[in-house]
């Protein structure tokens, strides 16, 4: 951010210089000129960056990060890198994942994970034996409409009145 207020600043300071430059020798119209024409040449620049920037954006790939020049060099290499660390994050993440289902697969228990509405999200082989549920037909859906066991029903009623209870 520092880079691009001193880039700035020095590109006003720069103009200003020209203009003042351009008054001395050629008089106030020409310095006019300078003093308009170099301002929107600045934005012009800036205007084409930022629709770079958009248009990537709207398919954002870490290989197809746009060029700039200047601070939107800086801007695009920071995207360029930002991006290349997500996407060596999320394959961290999805070997971790892909190793917890694994062991969670080679349980000699059932295993059901429930979300907070206790849908369930996953089923490992065993709970699939043991309670007759069905992996993919049964995600998804609550527990409690699939599994009649009294104990189940009763285990849940307990963990709802806690819950109250804590609150």
């Amino acid at each position: 951010m520092r880079e691009f207020l001193q880039n700035s600043v020095g590109w006003l300071v720069g103009i200003i210089l020209l203009g003042l430059g351009f008054w001395a020798g050629s008089g106030a119209v020409n310095a006019l000129l300078v003093v308009v024409l170099c301002p929107a040449a600045w934005l012009t620049f800036h205007l084409y960056h930022i629709a770079l920037m958009l248009r990537w954006l709207q398919n954002p790939v870490a290989e197809r990060v746009p060029d700039g020049f200047g601070s939107w060099h800086t801007v695009f290499m920071t995207l360029y890198r930002m991006m290349r660390s997500q996407s060596q994050s999320q394959r961290k993440l999805t070997n971790v994942l892909e190793r917890f289902i694994n062991a969670g697969e080679a349980m000699p228990d059932g295993v059901v994970v429930l979300d907070e509405n206790d849908r369930i999200e996953w089923i490992n082989p065993m709970a699939v034996e043991h309670l007759g549920l069905n992996r993919k037909e049964d995600i998804g859906n609550q527990i409690l409409n699939l599994i009649r066991q009294l104990g189940v029903s009763h285990l849940h009623e307990n963990r709802q009145f806690q819950s109250a209870a804590a609150a």
